[in-house]
């Protein structure tokens, strides 16, 4: 049996939290637990609130709708006040960790970006259309759903995000689509996004709050899956020639192996001593870099040099090619977004060994599928050379050593 994953997909009519939450009953979450979430805001929130779930047609899709109702739904209100509401909130819902991760992941995400454009603090910045009790109910109510269907093992991943266009008038104004918001939360995630296909503002700054908390990876496609369920959640515009609906697929990861997004960055270099490489390699893998390669090639007019290969998170390229740039003076460095295929479970174990009367522990690093299937077992080289030097044995037999006792643990 595969992970579970659930892929958002904003590709088409973008992403707002009253999608979310109907797309999520769509699925299948319960739609007592968003109810609940507004009850339980109601009290803590001072206001009558009620959540509704009906299904609709969107162009030719059926879809669910949520309607959040909120008495005197007032605001605005300071970062400070949102955070404390919702420690209230999350508290008398005894929320999983997860979701409450969520929960407050998101609302800072706006708390941050709106502070950042106003030039306040986080705690005094005065939300104003994001202030109100239905973003609150849209934030915790979408964690609380997803985390009932997800699964503890379970994914999220995000296709391109549609932002619409054109001009949008709110309380600052009239600013171009995306809001500057929107645009924000999204660029901390490097989300990939989109213009279109309709005027009109198609992801809100919830939307984005929620894709930036909730999402481990935005990629362009599909990954390779095995479909279980798909929802649909209704927006509430009519949009000419598309389906205002955000869907949701959930489902299992095809096989035994994780697909990762990564960025690959290459450069060639022939002005760089060994000396130098093999401090670049260190600096890049003590910056965060995945894995780093150099591979010996041979440049023009015979020339020897070296290609310089670094695998990167998805969030951290730009800051290793920079530390590229600088450590090699090298004038550009390619730039390839792709995807590798690896073990879903690593873990690090201790293991004790015996000689010559004296103990050891040794780490031992196990690798295992979506099955549980150990597929590697590792004994640390730092360990293994430790135990070699002090009792005269070779890396070799202690190698050997702690499998055995490994194996029979």
């Amino acid at each position: 049996m595969g992970r579970n994953l659930i892929v958002i997909d904003p590709s088409l009519a973008g992403a707002s939290g009253d999608m979310f939450l109907g797309a999520l009953s769509d699925l299948g979450a319960p739609q007592s637990i968003a109810q609940m979430v507004g009850d339980k805001i109601s009290v803590e929130g001072g206001r009558n609130t009620k959540v509704l779930f009906k299904k609709v047609k969107k162009g030719e899709f059926l879809a669910t709708k949520a309607e959040v109702f909120v008495e005197r739904n007032e605001g605005p209100r300071t970062g400070n006040e949102m955070n404390e509401l919702l420690r209230r909130v999350v508290l008398s819902l005894s929320l999983s960790e997860r979701a409450t991760k969520w929960s407050f992941k998101a609302l800072n995400e706006l708390l941050q970006v709106e502070g950042k454009l106003h030039g306040e603090s986080v705690e005094e910045v005065d939300l104003h259309e994001s202030g109100s009790l239905d973003t609150l109910i849209d934030i915790v109510g979408t964690s609380a759903l997803l985390d009932s269907i997800l699964g503890s093992e379970g994914e999220v991943i995000c296709l391109p995000v549609a932002l619409g266009g054109g001009h949008l008038t709110f309380s600052h104004g009239t600013v171009q689509v995306p809001a500057p918001a929107t645009i924000e939360i999204l660029k901390s995630r490097n989300a990939i996004v989109k213009g279109g296909p309709v005027e009109g503002e198609l992801t809100t700054p919830t939307g984005a709050s929620l894709l930036a908390s909730l999402c481990e990876n935005f990629t362009p496609f599909y990954p390779a899956m095995i479909p279980k369920a798909i929802g649909y959640g209704a927006g509430d515009k009519e949009l000419p020639g598309v389906p205002n609906v955000l869907r949701l697929v959930w489902g299992e990861r095809e096989g035994g192996l994780l697909e990762e997004e990564v960025v690959v960055l290459e450069t060639d270099l022939d002005d760089c001593t060994g000396e130098e490489l093999g401090y670049v390699l260190e600096r890049l893998m003590t910056a965060g870099a995945r894995d780093v390669a150099v591979i010996p090639e041979t440049r023009k007019k015979g020339r020897p040099g070296h290609l310089l290969r670094v695998i990167s998170d998805q969030l951290e390229f730009k800051r290793i090619a920079e530390m590229v740039l600088r450590e090699t003076g090298t004038l550009g460095v390619r730039v390839l977004r792709t995807s590798r295929l690896v073990v879903p479970e690593r873990e690090q174990v201790g293991v004790k060994v015996s000689v010559s009367g004296r103990e050891f522990e040794v780490r031992v690093k196990v690798s295992k599928d979506f099955n549980g299937r150990t597929l590697r077992v590792k004994p640390e080289y730092e360990d293994v050379r430790k135990v070699a030097s002090v009792t005269g044995l070779s890396i070799r037999e202690v190698s050997e050593l702690v499998l055995r006792e490994f194996g029979e643990s």
